[in-house]
């Protein structure tokens, strides 16, 4: 029981990880799958304006329950999740690997990022600044939402418009997919794939270096308040050498809900460093 305890908390770890390294790239009815279409005598800007179209976007709150499987290219794991979004304001993940029971936290907003550890009573708080000023893009919450809500974004914009797509140089490859590459950017890469029905399936962002890669995959797309929306999303992370990768499958999913956003840190725990709590995990 001991070692699958701990088992868990390395998984709670990595996933952490995976989070993190997404954060420094880039800072429900359902009805059957809908039958692939030729893009037919559609445009480029066609294609792109009819994903726009086809998106998340009227939404004051997200609210779905997942089970997470991490994947360090050897073993899976697999967890519960629950994730929150509060339109330009927060993303909520709450971990719970033991039966429903919460232990950990984690909550990103525009002013900091907190993470909350039950199990030894601590919790980091620290400026989302300290790590905005790291990153080799102009990050902001909107592009987070975009990743987890399948849609596409542009850096440095609230929300991804057809006045974007000059932004991007744009080709179909052989199989009918639409490629759009960012154009402009010293730092990293950008890159969205569209299948032939226009939906989003693969978003890629990559160091110009080559150094580090994160590919955010969609698939088994259903129907949500009117929306083709991917029920399966897995995000791969490559640092050069390996993938380790996180599957998220969501189970129910609810917006414009009215949600809970109570993020209270209890005032027993004590406050520690990002590098204290990694410390910790790693030992385990």
């Amino acid at each position: 029981m001991k070692n699958r305890f701990y088992k868990n908390i390395r998984f709670i770890h990595n996933s952490y990880i995976i989070f993190g390294l997404i954060l420094f790239l880039t800072f429900t009815g359902c009805k059957k799958q809908k039958e692939l279409l030729s893009p037919g005598y559609k445009t480029e800007k066609a294609r792109v304006e009819d994903k726009i179209q086809n998106s998340i976007s009227n939404y004051s709150t997200f609210q779905a329950k997942t089970s997470v499987t991490y994947n360090d290219g050897k073993k899976d794991m697999t967890v519960g999740a629950q994730i929150k979004m509060f339109k330009n304001s927060k993303i909520q993940v709450s971990i719970q690997p033991l039966l429903g029971i919460e232990l950990f936290k984690l909550e990103i907003n525009k002013d900091s990022i907190i993470v909350i550890d039950k199990i030894n009573k601590r919790y980091m708080a620290e400026p989302y600044s300290q790590y905005k000023a790291l990153l080799p893009v102009d990050l902001d919450i909107s592009i987070l939402e975009a990743l987890f809500l399948n849609n596409l974004f542009m850096p440095g914009d609230e929300s991804f418009t057809i006045n974007d797509f000059n932004k991007l140089n744009w080709k179909n490859s052989s199989h009918g997919e639409l490629i759009g590459d960012l154009k402009k950017s010293s730092l990293f890469n950008l890159s969205f794939v569209l299948n032939n029905n226009s939906f989003l399936t693969t978003t890629t962002v990559s160091t110009r270096s080559g150094g580090h890669k994160v590919d955010w995959f969609y698939s088994q797309f259903q129907i949500l308040e009117e929306v083709d929306f991917p029920r399966v999303q897995k995000i791969v992370y490559n640092n050069g050498k390996k993938d380790k990768s996180l599957e998220i499958k969501y189970q129910k999913i609810d917006i414009n809900k009215n949600i809970n956003d109570k993020f209270d840190i209890p005032r027993s725990y004590k406050r520690v460093s990002a590098a204290q709590i990694m410390n910790m995990l790693l030992k385990k």
